[in-house]
C-alpha cells in the first residue's frame, strides 16, 4: 500500500495557500450561499424533523446493534442537504489517515458487516479512553484504516459514524490535506456542523461504551 504523503510541517507555500483560502472563506460568499443552499433543501425535505424522528426510534430501540443502525439513517439524512456542495468525494482518502474513534456497539455491528476478527482488548472506558485522544492521534496520523482498499472504503455502508458526520463543505479537499506538524501549522477546516447527532448518539448509546482507534479493534 503506498504510504501517505504527508506534508512537511516546514512546507511555507502550503501553509500559505491554506491561509489564502481561509481568508477567502471568511470574507466570501461561497459558505453562505452553501449554507443557505443545505437550509433550504433540509427545509423542503423536512430534515430537521424526519431525523429527530429517527433519532427517537434508537433512543427506544432495545439493542445496540438497532441503535446504530437508526443513529447512521439519522446522521445520513442531517448530511443529505450537503450532497453535491461538499468537497468530499469518492477517491479522497485523507480522513482516512486519521484518528476514528469507535465506541464497542459500533465495532461489533462493522464485524458483523465485515467478517473481520474484533480485538476486544482494545476498548477503553470513559476517563482513560479521552485522556489517550491525543495519543490515538498521534499514533493513527498518516496510517491507513484497516478498511481502506484499493482508495475507498471497503466498508462503506457500514462505515463508523464519525465518517459519515465529517463533511468538508469548502470547494475542494486543500485543506484535508495532512501534515506533520503536531504543535506547529494545522490547517483548519471548514466541516459542517454536526454536534447535534454527536450529541444524541452519546446520550443513545450512553455512558459505558468503551472506545477505541478502529485501526486498535481492527488490527491488520
Amino acid at each position: 500500500m503506498t504510504p501517505y504523503p504527508l506534508i512537511p510541517a516546514d512546507d511555507h507555500e502550503y501553509g500559505a495557500a491554506c491561509d489564502a483560502r481561509w481568508a477567502k472563506l471568511q470574507d466570501g460568499p461561497m459558505l453562505d450561499d452553501k449554507l443557505l443552499r443545505m437550509r433550504a433543501v433540509a427545509t423542503t425535505h423536512r430534515t430537521e424533523e424526519r431525523a429527530s424522528d429517527i433519532l427517537d426510534r434508537a433512543d427506544k430501540s432495545r439493542n445496540a446493534r438497532s441503535k446504530i443502525e437508526w443513529l447512521h439513517k439519522a446522521i445520513d439524512l442531517g448530511v443529505a442537504p450537503s450532497e453535491g456542495l461538499a468537497a468530499c468525494r469518492k477517491g479522497c482518502v485523507h480522513c482516512c489517515h486519521i484518528s476514528v474513534d469507535v465506541g464497542e456497539s459500533e465495532a461489533r455491528a462493522i464485524q458483523k458487516a465485515s467478517g473481520r476478527r474484533l480485538n476486544l482488548k482494545a476498548g477503553l472506558n470513559g476517563d482513560d479512553a479521552e485522556q489517550r485522544i491525543p495519543e490515538r492521534q498521534r499514533r493513527a496520523l498518516g496510517v491507513s484504516c484497516a478498511f481502506l482498499a484499493r482508495g475507498a472504503c471497503s466498508i462503506y455502508v457500514a462505515r463508523p459514524f464519525a465518517c459519515r458526520a465529517q463533511v468538508n463543505v469548502d470547494e475542494d479537499e486543500l485543506l484535508c490535506r495532512l501534515t506533520t506538524a503536531e504543535d506547529g501549522y494545522m490547517p483548519r477546516v471548514p466541516y459542517l456542523n454536526t454536534e447535534k447527532y454527536k450529541a444524541a448518539c452519546s446520550v443513545i448509546l450512553g455512558n459505558g461504551e468503551r472506545f477505541a482507534d478502529i485501526r486498535d479493534w481492527f488490527p491488520n
